[in-house]
């Protein structure tokens, strides 16, 4: 067995899975744009979320018709729900919190942090 799997998710959606349960999701593109929307073989149609500032091609899973909606580095639910902490561009993170924030998922999960249902006092 391999330490490190790295799954396809879609043409442009690739993920790195590690055997202590993190994973790492990124994007094909290179325009920081591509894959924004695009839907996903999972989750009865999940929705990548272009989510720009951690890094330039953060992205979130919103799986809507479960309420779900993973939001990766962009968000953090350890000691409350705050921004992360490091960020290439903390304006653009803070614009990528308020849409994620938006859509009131009754599930967060997060990239640090446990699950929470829904964002609590910020949805």
């Amino acid at each position: 067995m391999d330490l490190i799997d790295l799954v396809e998710i879609s043409s442009r959606l690739h993920m790195l899975r590690f055997p202590i349960g993190q994973a790492y999701l990124w994007r094909d593109g290179g325009n920081g744009r591509g894959g924004r929307g695009d839907e996903l073989d999972f989750g009865d149609g999940a929705r990548v979320v272009h989510a720009p500032g951690h890094t330039d091609g953060s992205i979130a899973v919103h799986l809507s018709r479960h309420g779900v909606l993973f939001v990766g580095d962009t968000i953090a639910s350890v000691g409350g729900i705050a921004l992360g902490v490091f960020n290439v561009d903390r304006e653009r993170a803070q614009e990528s919190m308020r849409r994620l924030v938006a859509p009131a998922p009754s599930t967060v999960c997060y990239g640090h942090g446990d699950p929470t249902p829904g964002f609590g006092d910020l949805g």
